[in-house]
């Protein structure tokens, strides 16, 4: 969840759009991260620069998604895990979009 807000927060994304990361869109050489909108709900695919700061959360949620690999695995969280995400916001007294 750590990650899922560190990427909100620096992206600007969509919880929609934050469900669609997969361990592979995180790219720790060139620290950039794809998020996609396979729907175009919102402005499409897009790549975004990792600040320096958010990539110790990345680089920890990539290594966890490594220890129980599954196809198709979420790397920011599942659907089901937008409620989750909100109340760790409000925890922090921030507001994800």
């Amino acid at each position: 969840m750590a990650a899922a807000l560190t990427a909100a927060l620096f992206t600007g994304a969509s919880f929609q759009q934050l469900a669609t990361v997969r361990p592979g869109d995180y790219d720790d050489t060139a620290a950039t991260l794809a998020l996609h909108d396979r729907a175009r709900y919102t402005d499409g695919c897009a790549t975004h620069r990792v600040p320096p700061w958010a990539r110790v959360f990345l680089k920890a949620a990539v290594c966890f998604a490594r220890l129980a690999p599954a196809q198709d695995q979420h790397l920011l969280g599942g659907p089901h895990d937008r409620t989750h995400l909100l109340r760790l916001a409000e925890a922090a007294r921030l507001r994800p979009p």
